[in-house]
């Protein structure tokens, strides 16, 4: 992991560009380099491949789903970071919701989720209520 994060930390240097890219070299020149040192250069294409696919896809996913963002929003509200712009974003009161219609919802209009009438909750917590009865019978039952 080491010598991985080596070659990551020079690409990034001399590339001066932090991206997925980066990963994926580092990725398979470490594995390439490490498997072919103890098994043989046989296995060590495979392995540079599957670790270069693997280290280039979740430095993707780390920058498409911003972890890092939230990590640092969860450590200001902690008051374990002091950063004054996520504070800021913070103490801003939310947008008020605004619902989609229908005829914008795409695909998802076919989810078969909905909100339940009144008559359909009543229906739902009755045998709620029932299945709970039987339950607490069934514990009271010694066989």
């Amino acid at each position: 992991m080491s010598f991985y994060g080596v070659l990551l930390e020079g690409m990034r240097i001399v590339r001066c560009d932090d991206s997925p890219i980066n990963s994926v070299v580092a990725a398979g020149a470490a594995s390439y380099i490490l498997v072919s040192s103890h098994t043989g250069r046989q296995k060590a294409v495979p392995a540079a491949l599957y670790c270069a696919l693997g280290a280039g896809g979740l430095h993707f996913l780390t920058q498409r789903l911003q972890w890092d963002r939230a990590l640092r929003r969860t450590l200001v509200r902690m008051d374990l970071l002091d950063d004054e712009g996520i504070r800021e974003e913070l103490d801003r009161p939310p947008e008020p919701f605004v619902p989609v219609p229908a005829d914008e919802l795409g695909w998802r209009k076919y989810l078969p989720v909905r909100k339940m009438t009144a008559e359909e909750y009543e229906k739902y917590q009755r045998r709620k209520a029932v299945r709970e009865r039987h339950s607490i019978t069934a514990a009271r039952d010694p066989f």
